[in-house]
């Protein structure tokens, strides 16, 4: 023990002394450490700043020298001393400007200066003269050091570039230019910055001076010591006197503060400079002292944390020796004490005796059972205390104590034994006993074990009521409940199981599945039945069982383990197997009727020009998945009064019709359902009270049950209602039924929504065709108008000369004839631009009230001669026609024009029929055709029996120059006039044509109930009348107004005659009292006719009358063609007789 101590001892003194060692080890490695990064970093700092200024002396020196190469300066200065320093200026602000220079100065050779940016006299200081003299003998730049100047200038460095010229043949220094750089703005602030946070870091710049050591920077913990603070050579232990000695690299010492630092050491090169870069030790070894004072608390803390380990192992060591002894100890308790404690704690009684049965030990269970305690049972008989008998015949047992000595081994009692306690109170026990034996082996005593079955009885019978419980439940469950063993054996059927099999209990009860429902084992069920059996696993599923009548019926079983065997519940699903059928075929016949309803709206039928057509296919299909023998579509009318049948569909005799009118009054319920937008859904069409009144006169007669009415709704209107009607015994209409029904009913409202939509796209086209068409009028109308007044001009001139050369010349003349050509060649242009204006409604007309049938009348012979003798002209009128109101002129030209198309559309022998009637017309008919208006009408028609047009050619047959005959054979102005002339009488015209079938042209003008003007007589033409007043005649077109002269002083009128509004206006003035009648072009450019008679009205006399004239009224005296009352007008171009006629008239009135 002493021997262990020992060496426990040396290897604890080894340890701590380890410990120490590489604490210590550690302690100077990171002393080393840092120390390293200090001196890195001060070397790296110092280099950097050393080669900064370097860089920027040499830069200085730089540009010094390229001021000295600079050829001819030198001869400048000279020249610049005699003429004035001041020219400079310029030159040396852009130098101090661009390289920071805080003066530029000239001095002389002997230091004088010469010039200065800032203004300096005198002479440089002593020490700058002496950098002059040197720099002024070696011909090169020169730098200065740090200095400071009089007048408060410094601290300075300057560059020196020196200058020589030729003066008196020999080349002579003859100044210098000073650049002078202040160290407070570039050298002080590079020394003062350090690249990261510092508490005592600085950097200075030091050189020697006589035996002194001079700063030539601030410093950082005084002020005002640039150039001032100097420090003896002797104090050797100052980093500024180790430099400058020629010490360099990393040293320790003490600063001009007295504190130790840490100390770079760098000489500036190209100078007598040295650069110190510094840092206190405590700052510097900061960190490291940090950690230092960390590894010495680890170190004692490692030293404690052994001495405390040893202490502890030899503590354990103590605690060890006397846990042995303990436990040796308790080994011996537990031994005595362990056999009295199980038997005192065990659940069942315990007794001990002898081998003669005497009792030793009685445990408490014992004692409770027995009645004896301890005390009073200790050495009595065991057949005393522990008496037992048989609970079946009430003998006494045999003593178990007799009964294990002799068999020597552990024995079980007999079974349904009963406890004697002391009191006479019996207990049902189960009893064992075990001989005690000793070393040798021999019986020392018997112990017997025996238990109170008292409660478990009570629970046997406990569980014997509850299964008779369990099978009273099962046996009246609704779910089959059966038990089969391991043979495959009904052990247990409720009476549901014998139902569902269609059998007797007694039939199933003890037999085999297999003989019961021969064939089972080969079914799926029963594999799946034997994989639970043999893993006894559970098992849930459903199966379709099928009886030997043919018929089946679906189980849901639920399988289960039990000890017996295998549990099955079973459950009678049929009816929901029924139910999910049923509303599988219900999905597949909604998804039928979706793909069907998805079909039509896709085919083209749907979305086609014929609704009526596609609806009745959508009628077709509804009945055929809806299984109805009868489905309609019936109209409601705007006042919801009457309901008509527009298309009824019956799958026997697959037939449509329509036709059928239900009224308001008579089925007062079904409307009042159908108003409210109401799906009426009738299974008992008799009786529902919405469709009763239907029974007698429509119900009945046809066999319908059950109807299916479902309003169809267009833009939030109702428009019908969509009937389905089933013949036979009533139906219940389902919710499918329900839903197709009103899919079907939004198909239809999307078809007639596609109709409205399609008569509304025809109605713009109609629309747009009809402003083509008035752009096109636009266009001819200005074309019209421009022909009119320039064309009409021309042959105005051309018309009247002719009649002036036909009336003079000789009737035998050989130019009669000629000029007889020229006036034909002119008349038929005329007529041709009367045409355009009518097509254009631009023709100025005079409308009067006339009977058509008298007019046509008057026509018949001279149409007759327009068409031929190969043509019969067929004249029916109308009878008690109505009158029109219609410039007669107009009636010709249609009349002429419509005749002579028939004509030309007959080859050979034909007909040609004129017809007139009244016509009136509502605005139904006026919505389906384009260009009709509502009211009372006239008609003409012009029918023949020639070769017709086809559609093309009807589309254009209204269009001005369009032609039909060959080039050279009409004008293509023929229809279009009539078109124009309709139009300009408010009415309008439709034309019937088909190929090989002629054509019908129908005109309608409005009626007129105006009376009718009694007609003049028609007399023959009377001469030529004149007379011998003045005539103011205005026009601008020279040969027209000559002609007009001529014309009327001919007749014997005094003619005064105008150039144009202005000339009139002079002349009126004038002749204001001798002008009885103005002639005036209607279209002039200065002013219009019109204006000019209301300004000559204004200077004349009340009576002047006034007769306009022009080829082109431009609507200024006409109002769409029709001249105002009142208003003469002679249309250009017209004759001789016209003009004498309508002025005498004019004149006259």
């Amino acid at each position: 023990m002493k021997a262990s101590r020992r060496w426990w001892l040396l290897g604890w003194i080894i340890v701590v002394a380890l410990l120490v060692g590489l604490g210590v080890a550690f302690h100077q490695y990171e002393r080393s450490h840092a120390w390293r990064e200090a001196t890195t970093n001060l070397q790296a700092i110092a280099r950097l700043k050393v080669s900064q200024i370097k860089d920027w002396r040499a830069e200085r020196l730089d540009e010094a020298s390229e001021l000295t190469d600079r050829e001819g300066f030198g001869k400048r200065i000279l020249d610049f001393r005699e003429s004035g320093m001041e020219r400079f200026q310029i030159l040396f602000d852009r130098l101090s400007s661009h390289d920071g220079y805080s003066d530029v100065m000239v001095v002389a050779p002997d230091g004088d200066i010469l010039f200065s940016l800032i203004n300096r006299t005198g002479k440089l200081n002593d020490k700058v003269q002496r950098d002059l003299e040197r720099a002024l003998q070696t011909g090169e730049p020169v730098l200065t050091d740090i200095h400071n100047e009089s007048g408060g200038y410094g601290p300075n460095i300057d560059a020196i570039a020196p200058f020589y010229a030729e003066v008196g043949g020999a080349t002579e220094p003859v100044g210098a230019i000073v650049l002078q750089n202040d160290a407070s703005e570039f050298l002080y602030p590079l020394l003062q910055s350090w690249p990261v946070p510092t508490e005592s870091a600085e950097t200075l710049i030091v050189r020697r001076e006589d035996d002194h050591v001079l700063f030539l920077n601030e410093v950082r913990y005084r002020r005002n010591l640039a150039l001032r603070l100097q420090i003896p050579l002797t104090q050797e232990d100052v980093p500024a006197v180790m430099a400058v000695k020629g010490k360099t690299g990393v040293v320790e010492g003490t600063d001009y503060r007295g504190v130790r630092v840490l100390s770079a050491l760098e000489p500036i090169p190209d100078s007598n400079w040295f650069m110190i870069a510094k840092v206190d030790v405590e700052e510097a070894l900061g960190s490291w002292r940090h950690f230092s004072l960390f590894i010495l608390g680890s170190i004692f803390g490692l030293v404690l944390a052994a001495i405390m380990v040893a202490a502890m192992i030899r503590q354990y060591e103590l605690k060890k020796h006397y846990r042995a002894q303990m436990r040796a100890e308790r080994a011996r308790r537990r031994s005595e004490t362990r056999f009295r404690t199980t038997l005192m704690s065990v659940g069942d009684g315990v007794i001990a005796t002898d081998a003669n049965g005497a009792i030793e030990f009685l445990n408490p269970v014992a004692e409770a059972l027995t009645g004896w305690t301890q005390k009073e049972g200790r050495q009595k008989p065991l057949e005393e205390v522990f008496r037992i008998v048989n609970e079946e015949t009430r003998e006494i047992v045999e003593n178990p104590v007799r009964r294990v000595v002799r068999e020597g081994n552990v024995v079980g009692l007999a079974n349904h034994t009963l406890l004697i306690d002391r009191d006479g109170e019996e207990h049902p026990i189960a009893d064992s006993g075990a001989p005690i034996r000793n070393e040798e082996g021999e019986i020392t005593g018997v112990v017997l074990v025996f238990r109170d079955q008292s409660e478990e009885r009570r629970h046997q019978a406990e569980l014997r009521e509850s299964v008779k419980r369990h099978h009273r439940t099962l046996d009246n469950m609704l779910e089959g409940c059966q038990i089969v063993d391991f043979e495959w054996n009904y052990v247990y059927v409720n009476h549901t199981v014998a139902q569902h099999a269609r059998m007797q209990r007694e039939d199933l009860l003890g037999n085999c599945m297999l003989e019961v429902f021969p064939g089972i084992d080969r079914t799926e069920l029963f594999e799946r039945l034997k994989e639970c059996m043999e893993g006894r696993t559970s098992l849930l599923m459903e199966n379709e069982f099928f009886y030997p009548d043919g018929t089946s019926a679906w189980f849901e079983l639920s399988v289960q383990p039990v000890p017996e065997g295998l549990f099955i519940l079973s459950m009678d699903i049929t009816a929901r197997k029924q139910s999910e059928d049923l509303a599988t075929r219900r999905r597949d016949r909604l998804l039928a009727q979706q793909e069907t309803l998805a079909s039509l709206i896709r085919s083209d039928l749907f979305w086609g020009e014929h609704l009526e057509t596609a609806i009745r296919h959508l009628l077709e299909v509804a009945a055929q998945h809806q299984h109805v023998e009868r489905v309609s579509l019936w109209r409601i009318d705007e006042e919801a009064i009457t309901i008509r049948c527009s298309d009824l569909y019956e799958r026997t005799p697959n037939r449509h019709s329509s036709g059928q009118v239900l009224n308001r009054e008579i089925f007062p319920n079904y409307f009042k359902s159908l108003i409210q937008e109401e799906t009426i859904v009738a299974d008992d069409a008799l009786a529902d009270p919405r469709t009763c009144d239907f029974a007698d006169d429509y119900l009945k007669p046809l066999g319908i049950a059950s109807m299916l009415d479902v309003p169809i709704r267009l833009y939030g209107t109702l428009e019908g209602v969509l009937c389905f009607e089933h013949v036979g015994e009533k139906i219940t209409w389902l919710p499918e039924h329900r839903l197709f029904a009103q899919a079907v009913a939004h198909l239809i409202a999307l078809a007639l929504a596609q109709n409205e939509r399609r008569k509304i796209e025809e109605e713009k086209e109609n629309l747009q065709g009809q402003l083509l068409q008035a752009q096109k009028l636009e266009a001819v109308g200005r074309l019209a108008g421009g022909v009119a007044h320039d064309f009409n001009n021309m042959l105005q001139a051309i018309l009247g000369y002719t009649d002036l050369a036909l009336e003079g010349i000789d009737p035998d003349s050989p130019y009669k004839k000629d000029f007889m050509e020229i006036h034909q060649a002119a008349q038929r242009s005329a007529n041709l631009t009367r045409q355009l204006l009518a097509f254009a409604r631009k023709q100025a007309i005079s409308p009067v009230v006339l009977d058509l049938n008298d007019k046509i009348s008057d026509l018949l012979k001279m149409l007759r001669r327009l068409i031929g003798e190969d043509i019969n002209l067929a004249w029916m009128p109308g009878a008690s026609l109505w009158r029109i109101k219609v410039d007669p002129t107009q009636v010709d030209q249609i009349l002429a024009n419509l005749v002579v198309n028939s004509r030309d559309a007959i080859a050979g022998v034909g007909k040609v029929t004129i017809e007139t009637g009244n016509k009136t017309f509502d605005e139904e008919y006026c919505h389906d055709h384009t260009g009709a208006s509502p009211g009372e009408f006239v008609r003409i028609s012009v029918s023949d029996d020639g070769c017709g047009m086809d559609k093309e050619t009807l589309e254009h047959v209204f269009e001005p120059f369009f032609s039909t005959k060959p080039i050279g054979e009409g004008t293509g102005l023929g229809l279009a006039t009539v078109y124009g002339i309709v139009k300009q009488n408010e009415g309008f015209i439709n034309v019937y044509s088909e190929p090989g079938h002629g054509t019908t042209f129908a005109i309608y003008l409005p009626r007129c109930e105006v009376p009718m003007e009694d007609k003049l007589s028609d007399s023959s033409p009377e001469p030529l009348s004149g007379g011998n007043e003045t005539i103011l005649i205005v026009e601008d077109e020279e040969a027209v107004l000559q002609l007009g002269t001529r014309i009327l002083e001919g007749l014997g009128y005094r003619v005064l005659k105008a150039r144009g509004p202005r000339e009139a206006l002079q002349l009126a003035n004038e002749n204001h009292s001798a002008i009885q009648l103005l002639i005036t072009d209607v279209v002039m450019p200065e002013m219009n006719g019109r204006d000019l008679s209301q300004k000559l009205r204004d200077l004349m006399p009340d009576d002047l009358k006034v007769l306009f004239m022009s080829g082109y009224t431009a609507d200024l005296i006409a109002n769409r063609g029709v001249l105002e009352d009142g208003v003469k007008f002679i249309q250009k171009p017209f004759s001789m007789r016209e003009l004498a006629t309508i002025v005498r008239q004019t004149l006259d009135a």
